[in-house]
């Protein structure tokens, strides 16, 4: 049982969001995962304490079951970029989610979305920066001896 007022709607249940839906609800945060296939819920922890709803996130009446008006952030994180971009145009615009988060592969495709308050990530620029903050780590370690 959450602890927290707070909704976060997850829209994906691949790896990452799998894994964002787990964590937040074993932080007390209530949380709805949607996924069009119900095999992807199992990649859920066990002890996942969430919504799962097994429906078309792109379905308005999906989103209204899912309590979207309530929420105070959407994640989306399908494993297509045209899919989560929609979606994060529609919890922007339609159902003025506070906070809209969206994975996005195609970092040229997130133009659109900054323009419109909705926080944007790349794996590949993460994994980027992540190598580039460990290569100057090793620089530093090497011009100090």
């Amino acid at each position: 049982m959450p602890q927290s007022n707070s909704l976060v709607l997850i829209i994906g249940c691949g790896k990452l969001g799998a894994s964002v839906a787990s964590s937040l609800s074993e932080q007390g945060l209530g949380v709805v995962i949607i996924d069009r296939d119900s095999d992807s819920f199992g990649k859920l922890s066990p002890d996942f304490g969430g919504i799962i709803m097994n429906d078309n996130a792109e379905d308005l009446h999906a989103l209204h079951e899912a309590k979207i008006k309530k929420a105070e952030a959407v994640v989306c994180v399908t494993g297509n970029d045209n899919t989560n971009i929609l979606l994060a145009v529609m919890a922007k615009k339609l159902f003025s989610v506070p906070r809209v988060i969206v994975r996005i592969y195609a970092e040229d495709k997130g133009v659109v979305l900054e323009n419109l308050g909705v926080e944007i990530f790349s794996p590949h620029s993460l994994a980027a920066e992540r190598v580039g903050t460990i290569l100057n780590i090793g620089k530093k370690g090497a011009s100090a001896q």
